[in-house]
């Protein structure tokens, strides 16, 4: 039996490597592709794969907003989060939304097409860094950068643009027209999914990202 496959990646060069290694499997088949969050709805509708492999950073949104919409609307799809990142809030956020695998793209493609056929088969699949990272045991060593912008929800980036310009929470709520708490809560899901701990650092990622300007 054919496995019905779709890309979801903004890197066209890394779908280009992905597609000739993956051609080698007499099993798999790549039915379509896609280099943002609004392409992948509109691909998924239109071809209709067996298994998608979903980048967390796309450039409109991000990958566990695309995988929970798409995992309402075709709940049969098994989607498998292809990403940089092994960090434990993306594994967690990611499975949450219904996806059945977790591989990075530091791993072999061994690993990729063991995952492809165990989610086929109704398994989950974790890579090793990835079950590391899950267990609180990935190697530590202070140079991993941060996320891209893209892991944040736009209200998400709204929050962080305004504690980059200085703003108060009384000040981010009544712009935003919702509640002072509901900023911090927000300000905590921020630090939490860039794994940054200060004003400071929130401030200093903004401007790097061309969210805020100094």
């Amino acid at each position: 039996m054919t496995i019905r496959l779709a890309l979801a990646d903004d890197h066209r060069m890394f779908r280009e490597s992905l597609r000739m290694a993956l051609a080698k499997e007499p099993d798999l088949e790549i039915v379509g592709e896609a280099s943002s969050g609004h392409e992948t709805m509109a691909m998924v509708a239109q071809v209709q794969p067996e298994v998608l492999l979903l980048d967390i950073a796309l450039p409109d949104s991000n990958g566990i907003e695309v995988a929970s919409r798409l995992h309402r609307l075709y709940p049969a799809l098994q989607i498998i989060a292809l990403t940089g990142y092994a960090d434990k809030v993306f594994i967690g956020e990611m499975l949450k939304t219904g996806a059945k695998g977790y591989i990075v793209k530091s791993a072999g493609s061994e690993d990729l097409i063991r995952g492809i056929h165990a989610v086929v088969s109704g398994r989950n699949y974790l890579c090793a860094e990835s079950t590391q990272a899950l267990l609180g045991k990935a190697p530590s060593g202070g140079g991993t950068p941060s996320p891209p912008v893209t892991v944040l929800t736009n209200r998400e980036q709204q929050v962080l643009r305004l504690l980059a310009e200085g703003q108060r929470s009384l000040q981010i709520a009544e712009e935003l027209g919702i509640s002072a708490a509901t900023v911090e809560v927000y300000r905590r899901k921020i630090k939490a999914k860039l794994d940054l701990h200060t004003t400071a650092e929130l401030t200093r990622y903004a401007i790097r990202e061309g969210l805020a300007s100094i």
